[in-house]
């Protein structure tokens, strides 16, 4: 009886270090450039642009990884995509409402230091990664390339960090 309580025990210790992944599905591609966002005197997130190749383009599969310098309630974190993609003036309000709903039932509440990360493959699909842990998808190539832009657009909001995001990779490296 000890000896299959202890079993258990071992099993339930090892079980969440197999579940962690120990790469990221975007760990072999090119970084192309990182840039602190910085609001007033609080800094956000620390953003990181990575591409298969060496240039960024939509035609071929990319991750962008924010690490949150502060914490923020999922419903904060949509609220700014909502009001980042009118910006845009990206999508029609149908478009915008599904999708938040999509992001609603994926995204987390966020805290310091946690990354959350878009992988965008060649079909123009979006994945999001809590943690390098997959969490969920919205496979429409429409909020792929909106939500990506709000970023890395030539009309985003924040010009600045676009271009450090958008840097080369032999001007960033890998």
């Amino acid at each position: 009886m000890l000896r299959s309580i202890a079993s258990i025990l071992v099993f339930l210790m090892v079980l969440p270090a197999q579940a962690t992944p120990t790469s990221a599905p975007w760990q072999d591609m090119n970084k192309l450039g990182e840039a602190t966002l910085r609001f007033a005197l609080w800094d956000i997130y620390e953003a990181k642009l990575y591409s298969s190749g060496s240039r960024f383009t939509f035609s071929q599969p990319f991750a962008l990884e924010l690490r949150y310098l502060r914490s923020f309630g999922k419903a904060q974190l949509i609220s700014e995509t909502t009001r980042q993609l009118e910006k845009l003036e990206f999508g029609s309000r149908e478009d915008l409402q599904g999708w938040m709903q999509q992001l609603d039932g994926i995204w987390p509440d966020v805290d310091r230091n946690d990354t959350l990360t878009l992988l965008v493959d060649e079909n123009l699909h979006a994945s999001f990664y809590f943690n390098r842990q997959y969490i969920g998808a919205v496979p429409d190539p429409e909020f792929a390339r909106g939500f990506a832009g709000i970023w890395l657009a030539e009309n985003s909001s924040r010009p600045k960090l676009r271009a450090k995001l958008l840097r080369s990779a032999s001007a960033g490296g890998k």
